[in-house]
């Protein structure tokens, strides 16, 4: 039987509420490669104070209404497991682009309209043969998307530059196969965060062993009881090391990490400017939708960078930390942040 490929929706969820948990089980039998959400809908700007535009969202942009999506699988298992705002960034240091961006300009008691879409990855991207990492759910005992919205304030400026309320619409769409045979190898994503309370010239943040790993995403921003209120920090990390013992595996500064993989994923950072000459974080109030680019002025692209551990695209080349007894992201902080590691970790099918 010939590989047969399938793009659907399975689901819409109606998240109106703020802290509100929905749950949505997906169907099973198939080879998941990506699941595909977009996210819909109005803000209403609250009746007092100065307009409210795109700089007054929070760091993920609409997307910061998600304070949470997980992708959990035989019961408990969170394979995925990420802020909204974070999944902006994966998207765009694993696919080259951000998610669209809504124009947002509200003066008091109108509203605007949102509309949005990402990607989580089931596979690997950017490697030869993706389909190694496959999620296959026809092994599975149950599969299921939870997702948790996040209060008014952790999704825009408390105060008189709030919102009055949010119509979201979410819908989970699948990029799925079937009509293959294999062993396939899982994966996990999911954040891993630390406050650092000053400056410190060797942080290590403790990474389990027993997997293989594909890289890292690093972020440092401004400590904050509501995370997507914290404010990026671009030169809060001068220097990252990935070490084991006396191994060293990677020892390079941050601003290098960073650019770095911008230029092999032709993800340059575009400095987009309004008709006054303005740059885009500061002033979005004659500004279209961008497909790169963001609106919040929380999100800071410097304060962001990908380790990616596959260059060359075959699976062998990430590091496999089956026998090791430790593994260290340590980090040269010249200031006091929060640190959030976001590994892509892969579960090798070690049965041939």
């Amino acid at each position: 039987m010939a590989q047969s490929v399938r793009m659907r929706r399975q689901a819409s969820l109606t998240l109106n509420q703020p802290g509100q948990k929905q749950v949505q089980t997906l169907s099973k039998g198939m080879l998941l490669r990506e699941l595909v959400l977009r996210l819909n809908g109005t803000v209403t700007k609250a009746g007092t104070g100065a307009s409210f535009t795109g700089p007054n969202l929070g760091k993920g942009d609409e997307w910061s209404w998600l304070d949470r999506v997980e992708l959990i699988v035989n019961g408990t298992d969170a394979i995925r497991s990420l802020r909204g705002s974070q999944l902006v960034a994966l998207n765009k240091f694993l696919y080259g682009s951000y998610p669209r961006v809504s124009r947002m300009n509200l003066g008091n008691n109108t509203a605007g309209d949102y509309d949005s879409t990402l990607i989580i990855p089931l596979w690997m991207p950017n490697s030869l043969r993706p389909m190694d990492t496959v999620l296959d759910t026809s092994k599975l005992s149950d599969i299921r998307v939870e997702v948790t919205t996040n209060t008014l304030a952790g999704f825009s400026d408390a105060g008189v530059n709030g919102v009055a309320s949010l119509a979201a619409n979410l819908d989970i769409c699948t990029l799925e196969s079937f009509g293959v045979e294999g062993k396939f190898s899982g994966s996990r994503i999911y954040p891993i965060t630390a406050n650092v309370p000053g400056a410190n010239a060797a942080f290590q943040m403790q990474l389990p062993v027993t997997s293989l790993y594909r890289g890292f995403l690093i972020n440092a921003a401004t400590t904050s009881a509501t995370p997507d209120r914290g404010a990026d920090l671009a030169n809060a990390i001068t220097n990252v090391r990935l070490v084991s013992g006396t191994q060293v595996y990677r020892d390079i500064p941050f601003s290098v990490l960073r650019d770095w993989q911008r230029l092999r994923t032709n993800g340059v950072r575009q400095e987009i400017q309004n008709t006054a000459g303005q740059p885009f974080l500061t002033s979005l109030t004659t500004q279209p939708s961008y497909l790169n680019g963001r609106a919040s002025d929380n999100f800071i692209e410097d304060g962001w960078a990908w380790m990616d551990l596959v260059h060359h695209g075959y699976l062998m080349e990430g590091i496999d930390t089956l026998g090791l007894s430790e593994l260290f992201l340590e980090f040269n902080v010249n200031a006091a942040c929060t640190l959030t590691v976001i590994p892509f970790q892969v579960f090798p099918n070690r049965n041939g």
